[in-house]
């Protein structure tokens, strides 16, 4: 099945309006860690949900029969009406999946899976991914290390905006945040893993890092990673001599 993306419309949706509305005679289920709802990331709204659009969802075949876990890349804030929501405890989704705490929300015929597809722009919409994605490490690991950069990209261009982020550090940024799930004080891209199964890594978040890191290769990496970031994130005004505009990504890493 392939994934759900805002550029396209699935199959298993149809257009309602301003409304992608579910289309079948199963059910479709959102899995939302538990904890984006402790962050604000996920919020109840009247019957409505705002979402933060990094997550898994499935299909659930009419007979029961569930289908594969699937990313759900839509990388913006967005509104969304279940026909119920539930709280699952310590589930695990997958084989090799982290154990966690989820709300399902099951989404029947005719129920709102995105309430606007014109979803107001908002950078701080971007802001918040990669809040969600550095500063806690919630990343879903159906995402192949490879293509998990090009997330904030895509939010920006759902958002309206465009910053000199190059690509080289975007993805920096996210190896060191992709660990060796044999060895955690490994990169992933680093590890033996990785050759096997490119969504095998352990997500963490930038501030647990120097825990699992030898002192001297937390600070040596603290200072070139502050180095290399200075260097790569400013904007074309600023090299032309303007003001500095800051990026979603610089607000994120220094918070």
């Amino acid at each position: 099945m392939a994934e759900f993306k805002h550029q396209q419309i699935p199959p298993f949706t149809r257009r309602d309006g301003k409304a992608l509305l579910y289309s079948g005679d199963g059910e479709l289920e959102y899995f939302i860690p538990e904890n984006y709802f402790d962050r604000g990331s996920a919020v109840i709204v009247g019957a409505y949900v705002r979402l933060l659009g990094s997550f898994t969802y499935r299909l659930v075949a009419a007979n029961g029969t569930p289908g594969k876990i699937t990313i759900f890349n839509w990388p913006t804030a967005f509104l969304c009406k279940p026909a119920e929501m539930e709280k699952a405890k310590q589930i695990q989704l997958e084989e090799n999946a982290p154990v966690e705490d989820y709300r399902i929300l099951t989404f029947r015929d005719g129920d709102e899976l995105v309430a606007d597809v014109f979803t107001p722009q908002d950078i701080d919409n971007t802001k918040e991914l990669l809040s969600l994605h550095i500063m806690t490490g919630k990343i879903p690991r159906q995402i192949p290390a490879d293509q998990l950069y090009l997330y904030p990209y895509n939010s920006m261009e759902l958002n309206g905006s465009k910053f000199t982020i190059h690509a080289q550090a975007m993805a920096m940024i996210y190896s060191k945040l992709l660990r060796d799930p044999d060895d955690i004080s490994r990169i992933f891209r680093l590890s033996k893993a990785m050759d096997e199964d490119m969504r095998s890594y352990i997500p963490m978040s930038v501030k647990d890092i120097p825990k699992y890191i030898s002192p001297y290769a937390s600070i040596t990496s603290e200072n070139i990673d502050e180095g290399i970031v200075s260097s790569v994130l400013l904007t074309d005004d600023e090299k032309n001599g303007k003001a500095h505009t800051y990026s979603p990504l610089e607000q994120v890493l220094t918070m």
